[in-house]
């Protein structure tokens, strides 16, 4: 008996919810006209200010730099213990600048301080992650 409680115990500390930050999809496939969605979660007991935007290699000609992208919201709040819904809309481009892994959307969560009033220094730290993007 005490080996089954004792086997219990173990496995119950391996089902306790981790928690931070994440995105979901790793990689965006885009199609021509259409949103892709992607989702942010924010898992914390902070607020975070969510900055997207499209990013390119830097290995891209200077005919494709400008990206097809637009991403909807731009800046968005992301509360805490909550997910918040991104959109990343293609807007059409030239075929030959239609390759894999050419454009990157980028998220950055910047955490929320609303007192600076403390005498205590604090510094954030943004967490910033980079997701290809697929065309179809």
């Amino acid at each position: 008996m005490r080996f089954f409680m004792m086997l219990y115990l173990v496995l119950l500390s391996f089902a306790i919810k981790a928690n931070g930050l994440a995105i979901e999809p790793m990689s965006i496939t885009v199609t021509k006209n259409n949103v892709s969605n992607v989702i942010f979660y924010n898992e914390t007991n902070e607020d975070y200010i969510l900055h997207s935007r499209v990013t390119y290699d830097a290995a891209v000609e200077d005919k494709c730099r400008d990206a097809p992208f637009l991403v909807n919201p731009p800046i968005r709040l992301a509360k805490q213990n909550t997910q918040t819904n991104l959109g990343v809309i293609y807007l059409g481009r030239k075929k030959e600048c239609e390759v894999n892994d050419l454009y990157f959307l980028s998220v950055s969560a910047i955490p929320k301080r609303d007192n600076y009033q403390n005498v205590t220094i604090d510094v954030p730290i943004v967490v910033t992650q980079n997701m290809p993007i697929v065309f179809n």
